[in-house]
C-alpha cells in the first residue's frame, strides 16, 4: 500500500491497510521522498536493460552493481541471484 505522510511516499512492506492510522507504524516502511518505490520487477527489468548491451565494458557492470545496491537489501533474494548473474556476466566478458 502506498499512502501519502509528509510529502512523502511511503510504501508498506505488510498488507494491512494503514490509511487510517494517525501516524506511520514504527519500522515497516519505507521513505522515498524524491523518487517513486521501485517494484522488483522493475528493478529486474532496468538490470537487464543495463547488462544487455553489446560488448558490456566494466562500467555498464559497475552500473548494474551500483542499481542493485541502491534498490535491493542484502538479504534480498532477487540482489543475491542478480548479483551472482552479474558475476558471471563479468567473467564472460573478462574471457574475451
Amino acid at each position: 500500500m502506498i499512502s501519502p505522510y509528509d510529502g512523502a511516499v511511503v510504501a508498506f512492506d505488510n498488507e494491512c491497510d494503514h490509511s487510517s492510522a494517525i501516524s506511520p507504524p514504527p519500522h515497516s516502511y519505507i521513505l522515498a521522498k524524491d523518487r517513486p518505490v521501485l517494484t522488483e520487477s522493475t528493478i529486474e527489468s532496468m538490470f537487464r536493460e543495463i547488462v544487455s548491451v553489446p560488448n558490456p565494458t566494466e562500467e555498464v557492470f559497475d552500473q548494474a552493481e551500483d542499481l542493485l545496491e541502491a534498490e535491493l537489501r542484502d538479504e534480498s533474494p532477487l540482489r543475491h541471484r542478480l548479483s551472482v548473474e552479474l558475476d558471471e556476466l563479468r567473467s564472460l566478458a573478462a574471457a574475451k
